[in-house]
C-alpha cells in the first residue's frame, strides 16, 4: 500500500469513529407505534398483545413510568396488523397520539415530545481486584446490554464514549467520585451531547433480613448515578438484587429528570451555539489534519472542533462550534491564510450548499 494510500485509509478510519460524537438533540420517530412479538393470531393472545404495545407507547411517550390504565387498549389503536420476520411474527399497532396523551396528562406526567436530548453514558464498576472497568462501544457487556433496552424503550438516546479515544487510562475510584466525575467531564469535552450521565456501579454482600449473616452469594447492587447538564448537577442512587434491576431503574429516573428541562432547538445543552460544518477538501495526509485541526482549533473564534466524516476523494468535514455565528467563523478561516473559500464551477462536485456549511480549499504552495 502507498504513503498516500495509507494516509487515506488512516484518515477514513478516523473520520468513523468520530462521527458518532457529532450527535445533538435527536427525534425519536414511531413515538406512538409498538412492535411486539407474538406466536399467533388469536383473539386472546392479540388482547395480551394489545396491552403490550399500549405499555410500551406510554412508557416512550410519558415522563415517568405509571400504571397501565384499565381500558381497552385496542379502543387505542387507529391500526395493526402482523408482520412475520426472519426470527418470527410481530404484532405491529398504532395509537392515536391525542388519546396516549391525554392520558399521559391524566396522570399528570409530562408528554415527552419525539425531541429527545442526547446522553453521554460513562458507566464504570470497580472490580475485586480493585481495577475499574467502563463500558464503550468496543462490545456489549451484561451490565450495559439492560442499560442500553431501557433506553430504548424509553426513548432516551445514548451516546457511548469511543474507548479507542480515552485519554485516561487509569480512572479514579468509584468511591472518589468527585474526582471521577471531574475526570469523566473532562473526558467529555469531544463529544457534543446535551447531557452527560455518569453511573458507577458496586456490589456488597446481602445479609437476609433479621439475620447477622450473609447468603452465601447474596449481593445488593447499587448504582450512584450523577447527571451532567450546563450549569446543573444532579445526583441520585437505584438498588437491586441484581444489575439489570438497579440498571433500569437508573434509565427511569434518568428520563424523569431529562423532560424537566429540554434544551431548546437552536443548540443542544453541552454545544452552547448552533454547530457549523466546515469542508475542506485535497486533504490528502494525516499530517495535513492535524495540522488543519490545531490551526482551527486554536483560532479566537472557535469553541470547539470535532472532525466527523471524510470520503474517498480528501473531502473532510469538521463540526464547529463557534463563539459567535457561521458568519464570523467564515471572516476568521478566511484570515488563515491557509483556506480559500471552495466555489467549484458546477454545482455537483460538491455537496448541496446549506446555511450552516462552509466550504474551503487548501491554498497550494508554489
Amino acid at each position: 500500500m502507498t504513503g498516500k494510500r495509507r494516509y487515506y485509509w488512516l484518515l477514513i478510519i478516523l473520520g468513523l469513529a468520530w462521527e458518532q460524537k457529532t450527535r445533538t438533540a435527536q427525534e425519536i420517530n414511531d413515538l406512538y407505534q409498538a412492535s411486539i412479538p407474538v406466536t399467533g393470531q388469536g383473539e386472546e393472545e392479540r388482547t395480551t398483545a394489545f396491552r403490550s404495545a399500549l405499555a410500551d407507547v406510554i412508557s416512550r411517550v410519558s415522563s415517568r413510568k405509571i400504571q397501565l390504565p384499565s381500558i381497552s387498549a385496542e379502543e387505542l389503536a387507529v391500526r395493526y396488523h402482523y408482520e412475520p420476520a426472519t426470527n418470527g411474527l410481530y404484532f405491529i399497532v398504532n395509537f392515536e397520539p391525542e388519546a396516549i396523551n391525554r392520558l399521559v396528562g391524566k396522570h399528570e406526567a409530562i408528554v415527552w415530545g419525539k425531541r429527545r436530548p442526547s446522553t453521554l453514558v460513562w458507566l464504570t464498576l470497580q472490580e475485586q481486584d480493585g481495577s475499574n472497568w467502563i463500558a464503550g462501544n468496543n462490545g456489549p457487556s451484561p451490565y450495559q446490554v439492560p442499560l442500553q433496552e431501557q433506553a430504548q424503550r424509553r426513548g432516551v438516546p445514548l451516546v457511548w464514549p469511543i474507548m479507542d479515544f480515552l485519554k485516561n487510562a487509569e480512572l479514579p475510584l468509584p468511591g472518589n467520585n468527585k474526582k471521577l466525575i471531574a475526570t469523566l467531564r473532562d473526558e467529555s469535552r469531544d463529544y457534543p451531547v446535551d447531557a452527560i450521565w455518569i453511573g458507577s456501579l458496586t456490589s456488597r454482600p446481602q445479609k437476609p433480613s433479621g439475620s447477622t449473616t450473609t447468603a452465601e452469594g447474596s449481593k445488593i447492587w447499587t448504582v450512584h448515578w450523577t447527571l451532567l447538564r450546563v450549569n446543573t448537577e444532579e445526583q441520585w442512587n437505584t438498588s437491586g438484587a441484581e444489575p439489570a434491576t438497579a440498571l433500569m431503574a437508573g434509565v427511569d429516573k434518568l428520563a424523569e429528570r431529562l423532560t424537566i428541562k429540554i434544551p431548546s432547538a437552536t443548540g443542544a445543552a453541552l454545544v452552547q451555539h448552533p454547530l457549523v460544518r466546515v469542508v475542506v477538501t485535497e486533504v490528502v495526509s494525516l499530517e495535513y489534519y492535524a495540522q488543519l485541526r490545531v490551526l482551527i482549533e486554536n483560532l479566537p473564534e472557535v469553541l470547539r472542533i470535532w472532525p466527523s466524516h471524510l470520503d474517498p476523494e480528501g473531502r473532510l468535514t469538521f463540526a464547529v462550534e463557534p463563539k459567535e455565528n457561521s458568519a464570523v467563523l467564515a471572516t476568521a478561516l478566511s484570515r488563515t491564510g491557509v483556506l480559500f473559500i471552495d466555489e467549484p464551477e458546477s454545482s455537483t462536485d460538491r455537496p448541496t450548499r446549506e446555511d450552516s456549511t462552509l466550504y474551503y480549499r487548501k491554498i497550494k504552495n508554489d
